[in-house]
């Protein structure tokens, strides 16, 4: 006879149903908390996928992309967040909305054009990625490029161009404050200030036409005008990630040209210039030719609160699972048993509290959910506040747990300077304390020996922390370890008098310091850990070698 079947512990229902299915919504739920699907690879995003409490963004976007696809309008757009709330969602999400609508009445759909300043540094790399993702999309015909842009296209050194090309690329991609060439200062300002169709007449030698990065954007402009009549024309949509970044750029050239075509609607379907960047004062560092074409439109985008934090867990969890099944009821009420559990809710309110990045609680619910099984169905809120408290850990304090006698004779030592504000300290301002306190443990060690009295547990090698030579190994193997760092000012600080080293140059982890350099006793040196997690290292259990019970006492005191 088969066993009696096992009941699920939360919804009453079959747990072998449970069992059964578990493989193909753990591999849903795989899909979503790894990001290996991005939004616009698929036509129906899963459920919770949409901007959950971005809506007023997303409708102040979708109304700005809609006046660029329905009204072939010209703009440009900010989008402003702190990293991981959702921009690049919330960007997809609008564009994905808009090529559905638009194939649903048989118009033109947008051609889109992501562009990084990460994968990309260069203007001139941006543009060449530009062009060969309209090629991908078919938006301009390989036989164009292979012609007109291969110039462009080509990888970007000075030995592919002539002199005059070299020189009219300088004249575009020259950095603010460099010399303006042969012409005169007057003008240089005069081109910077013109618009692009007059930086973009047409010349008899295809050299010539890219000779400039305006001149080769509007033709690029031109082939996708040229590709379809009339009202089959696609509008066109730039995204521009990083968008700081690309205000570092010389000249801003790559930005120049773009918001001076949004500008002039050179492109007459409608063309749309959107940033995205987590620099709240991106659009400051803009230079008063740039500044002046852009539309100071601007998109924030908030970080989840508390509460659609949890809707966004709870639509992770609920991956591929539909109420309208046995399975399905039966997951939605194991996945409403944990998000109600108050251990796995006071989990995810220190990681809102800590930062609010959906990234970061995808990684906390990533590991539990691939250790699922057939054997072990069920979603344990334990196994969650495990991977929090793992992933949050600082790894500096770990070092802590391997540390011997000495070495962790120097960093309580050091806690004790913290506390006191003495950061930065020295190896010397160490050793003194250390000193001190061996010399203190001795005469109550002796002091209770001669009245009879039982004399307090001495720690293993008390006279090794008295010793110069052993404790300045130790503190050398802290620096190696990085736990405590060197002042950065003194890297680069050169004594012409004063305690100086007698052996020239001194090479370290961070380099060679300058001769005459300061002698390892005197370099002041920071902590890289707490106060607090020092005395809770000494503290710990889990320590590879234990501390005497007159270290540990020291370590909690105040050290005075």
């Amino acid at each position: 006879m088969d066993p009696t079947p096992m009941q699920h512990p939360v919804a009453g229902v079959n747990h072998n149903v449970v069992a059964a299915y578990l493989p193909a919504q753990r591999a849903a739920m795989l899909r979503v908390l790894s990001l290996s699907v991005p939004p616009a690879a698929t036509e129906e995003p899963y459920t919770g996928q949409e901007c959950i409490g971005l809506g007023d963004a997303w409708r102040s976007l979708y109304a700005l992309v809609q006046g660029s696809v329905r009204g072939h309008e010209g703009n440009s757009c900010l989008v402003l967040g702190e990293s991981g709330c959702g921009k690049s969602l919330l960007v997809e999400s609008v564009i994905r909305r808009v090529r559905r609508e638009c194939a649903e009445c048989s118009a033109a759909a947008p051609w889109v054009v992501s562009l990084s300043a990460l994968l990309y540094p260069t203007d001139r790399q941006c543009l060449a990625a530009m062009a060969q993702q309209l090629m991908d999309q078919d938006a301009i015909a390989r036989g164009d490029v292979d012609e007109t842009l291969r110039d462009v296209m080509e990888p970007e050194t000075d030995a592919d161009m002539n002199d005059e090309q070299r020189n009219d690329w300088a004249t575009v991609t020259r950095a603010p404050g460099q010399g303006p060439g042969p012409e005169s200062e007057s003008e240089s300002d005069e081109e910077a200030e013109m618009p692009l169709a007059s930086l973009s007449e047409p010349e008899p030698s295809s050299n010539a036409i890219l000779s400039t990065m305006a001149a080769t954007l509007s033709h690029i402009l031109s082939l996708l005008s040229s590709s379809a009549p009339g009202s089959s024309r696609h509008p066109l949509i730039i995204v521009l990630d990083q968008f700081d970044l690309l205000t570092q750029r010389p000249r801003q050239a790559l930005l120049y040209c773009l918001l001076d075509a949004v500008q002039a609607n050179s492109y007459v379907p409608g063309m749309l210039v959107l940033g995205m960047t987590s620099r709240v004062d991106a659009a400051d560092f803009l230079e008063k030719r740039v500044k002046s074409r852009f539309s100071h439109r601007i998109v924030h985008v908030v970080p989840p609160s508390f509460d659609q934090y949890m809707i966004l867990a709870r639509m992770a969890l609920a991956a591929g699972a539909s109420s309208s099944s046995v399975w399905g009821q039966a997951w939605l009420a194991e996945v409403d048993h944990l998000i109600q559990n108050p251990t796995f809710r006071a989990c995810l309110e220190g990681l809102h509290n800590l930062s609010g990045d959906v990234r970061l609680l995808y990684q906390v619910l990533l590991p539990p959910v691939a250790a699922l099984h057939p054997g072990a169905p069920t979603l344990e809120p334990e196994a969650f506040a495990r991977v929090a408290a793992a992933q949050r850990a600082d790894p500096l304090e770990a070092l802590l747990l391997d540390l011997n006698v000495p070495e962790m004779a120097l960093m309580i030592a050091a806690r004790h300077l913290q506390l006191r504000d003495k950061e930065p300290f020295t190896f010397e301002m160490c050793f003194h304390g250390l000193r001190h306190f061996v010399q203190r443990v001795q005469r109550d060690l002796n002091s209770g020996a001669s009245a009879g009295h039982q004399a307090p547990l001495a720690i293993t090698g008390l006279d090794t922390l008295a010793q110069r030579a052993p404790m300045l190994q130790a503190f050398h193997t802290l620096l190696d370890m990085e736990l405590l760092l060197p002042e950065p000012a003194r890297l680069s600080l050169t004594l012409p008098s004063g305690i100086a080293s007698r052996t020239g140059p001194v090479t370290t982890a961070y380099g060679t310091l300058p001769s005459l350099t300061v002698i390892p006793e005197f370099l002041p040196v920071y902590a890289q850990v707490s106060a607090k997690a020092i005395l809770a290292s000494v503290e710990s259990p889990a320590r590879a070698e234990m501390l005497g019970s007159v270290l540990v006492k020291w370590a909690a005191s105040t050290g005075l």
